[in-house]
């Protein structure tokens, strides 16, 4: 049997032969156990009981970080060593609780015992100060007299103090004060020798930084007497801070002079070890730990009342007994282990036992038993403990059974949870969910706590941060709520919403800073669906103007929506809460049967729909239906009312308009139209308009005259409206065209009344189908236009012509005997007659024709029209053409050319203006006209009902071209006409 277990991870049965052949070749007496996978190296584990593990660094199925995870949890004081054919991954142990000891590679083998024997030793080292510092604490110190004769100190350096804490044997080695147990770096340093110092502080700071696995280190100290005594140094990082760095070295230093070897560290004298055998007893006794002295053979030697209390035997019955006597289930498993401590002289710690004992009454107990060998006395001891850890285990179990639950918690919660250190914001905790809500790993957020505002929407990231400033500057309290957006994997939008939560110290102080954050994304998608569906309602409710309120009879209150507050025409602060003033809102006249209906409601336990009139705050009389319903609690009595009330004087107005004008609607010949004040919406139409239009008459009460009027927009409708409705005119007579619902058009003339006698008041158009009108006027002036032109062609080749050649020959006559000047007279006089009817001729073939419009433009035929105007009457006439040249049809040109001749005859002969202004001009849709004078006006509709010939013959001109003809006159204000002519330039470019 060896001295060693050796525990080997490995799938390549070579590999093992090799490793196990390397070791003795390098003198180590083992035992060894080969396992290949997870299973195998667990049960291994509780088997065979190793105390070295050999790994593989990668199994096809089990890796080495994989082995560390369970060995951390198992046995986290068994050292490791890698044994692979890659370099190590140091990456791959950042984030585990137990990391490998040493590395060895595969093609390098014959260096593994030199690894192995000096990680033991390492390991041992550690163990000593482990024992130390766990008897120190439990048991005051009951091992004093072990250590002293062991030769060892442990040592604590605490590396933000800068100061190096000292077990017992400090004075005894440097000559110190006796209860001196510290010393600074500094102080320490200065006791090293000058020409050791650089050694020991160049190999301490490479482990620090992760060069060395462990510090080991051989160095001179000056003893206070003047002597230099040599010492072995070894240590290794124990504790480190948030950030990585280490907090806290632990180590052994032990004594390599000879001199003082012979002094301090031999063998105890007989009557100091009595001494030492009764300070041992008598702490022992007084211990809670088990613990007994056995002998070579594994007889009991000494024993604590604790052991007394766990085998049920008087102290008495222990000595000379054989272990197995009094705890037979722990010695037998104790056994091998015995042996080999008391072989190898290397202790054994942490080795647990779950057995039970001849106290427990068949109940399974879990004891912590160490095995320290005593060999420095003169004859071999082994003191065992043996500590009752059964209270620990079942917290263990419960506190892994509490974990446990809470983590199924955590995911059925479906949230995040993490903590945050106060101060230094340090991450001290963060749920595993935090991976699958952020796509982040958790190691990340350790890194940096507050990395994951990253993922936080863009538009509330700063929301985020301004909140997480103020709760960790202690300006909120831990428990505000929040909510805010997170962008998951696959670019998902998810809510999340929670509180903060504190964690106190001892002290009642905040010790850190904790949040669980759930996913609200549900909630969120029903809380915006919710209000939106509110505001349809809401919305749904505005445009059929209806209200609605739900009455709670128990406690009498009454929830009124928004759009009641506007049919009613109250704010609703202003509004009553009481159901009872309902009525007191109504036309008095209603108010009684108002408050009858609602009680037998309530009685008759059945609802009730009526139409009430109700009274506006300016005085305004409107309309209403009331429609309640009945809600019935457990107890068949009636708990509420749930009330619709809808404004229907619109619909109730046009009833009655539909009633009075039905007749003559469904008679008439022309198309009559009655459309509101207000909105402008259709309220009836005759039955030749719907037919004419095309349109149902539900469909044509969605629209509105500028539905159905081509070339009328809202600015020139609600002039005509105001004119109308002051009374400056009874009525407006225009030309338009109408659209019909499949999108053709046809031309009306319209003339629009305002019926101000109805209630309430309509307006009431009169459309007649002009388009035959048209198509006569059309041909009518056509063929006056080529009789004009035969006319002047005739004028013009005719007695043009004619008069020239008389002209001529006139010129040419001579008489004789006629004096000379008596004859010149005459010639002057027969040429200016002929001049003077040349001249008249070719006025009246421009007249008839203008021939100018195709020589000069339309701009110069109407300047020389003005022209000619000017000089045969009392009126200065000016011309105005703003922007470019315009070119148009012939029909256009003509009608515009026509129109004007017509407009500056009625001037010079009814007008009696001093001043006149005409301007020609082309905006963005087409040409227009403008004739405005300071004359004496006239009273149009007076002239409209003579029928003016000069009026109509304008305004048929102007239709012929799909223009538009407006006139605007009183007596003594003048007059202004305007013609608008639509065209589009780019039909006529050259």
């Amino acid at each position: 049997m060896g001295d060693l277990n050796i525990l080997i991870l490995e799938d390549v049965t070579s590999d093992v032969a090799l490793i196990e052949l390397a070791l003795r070749n390098g003198k180590l007496a083992f035992d060894s156990k080969w396992v290949k996978n997870k299973s195998e190296f667990e049960n291994a584990l509780k088997t065979f009981h190793p105390d070295l593990i050999l790994a593989d660094y990668d199994l096809a199925s089990f890796n080495a970080a994989d082995v560390f995870k369970i060995a951390s949890l198992k046995v986290p004081d068994i050292p490791f060593i890698i044994v692979s054919s890659e370099p190590q991954n140091n990456d791959a142990w950042k984030f585990s609780k137990h990391v490998p000891t040493d590395y060895v590679l595969k093609d390098k083998l014959s260096g593994l015992p030199v690894v192995i024997r000096r990680t033991l030793a390492e390991t041992a080292a550690g163990q000593v100060r482990g024992l130390s510092k766990t008897v120190s604490k439990k048991n005051g110190n009951p091992l004093k007299n072990v250590l002293k004769s062991v030769g060892m100190i442990t040592w604590e350096w605490h590396v933000t103090d800068n100061v190096v804490k000292f077990g017992d044997g400090l004075s005894e080695l440097f000559g110190c004060e006796k209860r001196q147990r510290e010393l600074e770096v500094d102080v320490l340093k200065g006791m090293i020798h000058a020409d050791d110092l650089p050694e020991m502080l160049h190999n301490l700071a490479a482990h620090l930084n992760g060069s060395l696995s462990i510090y080991t280190a051989k160095y001179r100290v000056r003893h206070c007497n003047g002597r230099w005594i040599s010492m072995s140094d070894r240590g290794k990082v124990t504790m480190t801070g948030p950030l990585g760095k280490p907090v806290m070295v632990s180590g052994v230093l032990t004594s390599a002079d000879p001199e003082k070897e012979n002094n301090y560290f031999t063998p105890i004298a007989k009557e100091e070890k009595e001494k030492s055998w009764v300070l041992l007893d008598s702490v022992y006794k007084a211990v809670p730990t088990a613990v007994t002295f056995l002998d070579s053979e594994f007889r009991i030697v000494s024993a604590s009342k604790a052991l007394c209390r766990l085998t049920g035997l008087p102290l008495a019955d222990h000595y000379g007994k054989y272990l197995k006597e009094v705890v037979p289930e722990i010695a037998k498993k104790s056994e091998t282990f015995l042996k080999r401590v008391m072989k190898s002289g290397r202790p054994i710690f942490d080795f647990e036992i779950t057995e039970k004992t001849p106290v427990s009454n068949n109940k399974v107990g879990h004891f912590h038993v160490c095995f320290y060998p005593l060999k420095n006395l003169d004859h071999h001891l082994v003191c065992v403990t043996i500590n009752d850890i059964t209270p620990v285990k079942i917290a263990e179990a419960s506190r892994f059974e509490s974990e446990m639950r809470f983590r199924q918690m955590e995911e059925n919660l479906n949230a995040v949870i993490w903590i945050i250190e106060t101060g230094s914001n340090n991450l001290q905790y963060v749920s595993a969910s935090y991976e699958k809500f952020w796509g982040m790993s958790t190691e990340s957020l350790h890194d940096d706590p507050f990395s994951f505002v990253e993922k936080v929407h863009p538009d509330d990231q700063e929301y985020v941060e301004e909140f997480l400033i103020a709760l960790l500057n202690n300006e909120k309290p831990a428990y505000e709520a929040i909510e805010f957006r997170i962008i998951c994997p696959g670019e998902k939008i998810r809510w999340l919403g929670g509180k903060g939560f504190t964690i106190p110290d001892k002290n009642g102080n905040i010790k850190s800073y904790g949040a669980l954050m759930q996913d609200i994304t549900q909630r969120k998608l029903v809380q915006e669906e919710l209000a939106e569906s509110q505001s349809m309602l809401s919305d749904t409710q505005k445009i059929v103007h209806l209200g609605s309120f739900e009455w709670n009879i128990g406690d009498n209150k009454v929830h009124w929506s928004d759009q009641l507050f506007r049919i009613f025409g109250y704010q609703p602060k202003a509004f009553p809460t009481s159901i009872a003033s309902y009525p007191d809102l109504s036309y008095p006249d209603d108010q009684g049967l108002i408050k009858k209906s609602i009680n037998a409601a309530i009685s008759q336990k059945e609802g009730f729909e009526l139409e009430h009139r109700i009274v506006l705050p300016n005085g305004v009389i409107r309309i209403v239906a009331l429609t309640v319903r009945v809600k019935m609690g457990d107890d068949d009595l009636p708990v509420q009312l749930i009330g619709l009330v809808q404004d229907v004087t619109d619909k109730k107005q046009a009833e009655e308009v539909a009633q009075r004008f039905g007749r003559i609607l469904d008679s008439a010949l022309n198309e009559l139209y009655i459309f509101r004040e207000d909105t402008l919406h259709f309220i009836q139409a005759s039955k030749s308009a719907l037919q004419n239009l095309g349109y149902q008459m539900e469909e044509l009460k969605s629209l509105t005259p500028l539905d159905i009027k081509v070339g009328v927009d809202e600015q020139k409708i609600a002039q005509w409206i105001s004119v109308l409705k002051s009374g400056e005119k009874e009525g407006i007579v225009f030309e338009t065209t109408h659209r019909r619902k499949d999108g053709t058009t046809y031309p009306v003339e319209a003339r629009l009344q305002y019926l101000r006698s109805e209630t309430p008041p309509v307006f009431l158009a009169e459309v007649s189908d002009i388009s035959e009108r048209r198509r006569t006027q059309q041909a009518r002036y056509e063929g006056q236009e080529m009789e004009r032109k035969r006319i002047a062609m005739e004028i013009h080749d005719g007695i043009g012509q004619m008069l020239i050649a008389i002209k001529q020959r006139v010129l040419n006559l001579e008489f004789e005997g006629v004096e000379k000047e008596e004859l010149q007279e005459k010639i002057n006089e027969i040429d200016k007659i002929l001049s003077m009817t040349i001249e008249e001729a070719r006025r009246t073939s421009n007249n008839l024709a203008p021939i100018i419009l195709k020589k000069m433009g339309i701009e110069d035929a109407i300047e020389m029209l003005c022209i000619q105007t000017a000089k045969i009457s009392d009126t200065q006439i000016l011309f105005d053409h703003k922007g470019p040249k315009i070119r148009a049809g012939e029909k256009i040109l003509l009608a515009v050319y026509r129109i004007l001749q017509e407009a500056l005859n009625n001037l010079v002969k009814h007008s009696q203006a001093s001043q006149a202004k005409v301007q020609f001009f082309r905006d963005k849709t087409g040409i227009c006209l403008i004739i405005a004078d300071n004359g004496i006006g006239f009273n149009l509709n007076g002239n409209l009902r003579k029928g003016s010939n000069g009026l109509n013959n304008m305004r048929e001109r102007a239709s012929l071209v799909n223009g538009e003809f407006y006139i605007e006159t009183k007596e003594n204000s003048g007059t202004y006409i305007k013609v608008d002519i639509p065209f589009d330039p780019n039909d006529y470019n050259d």
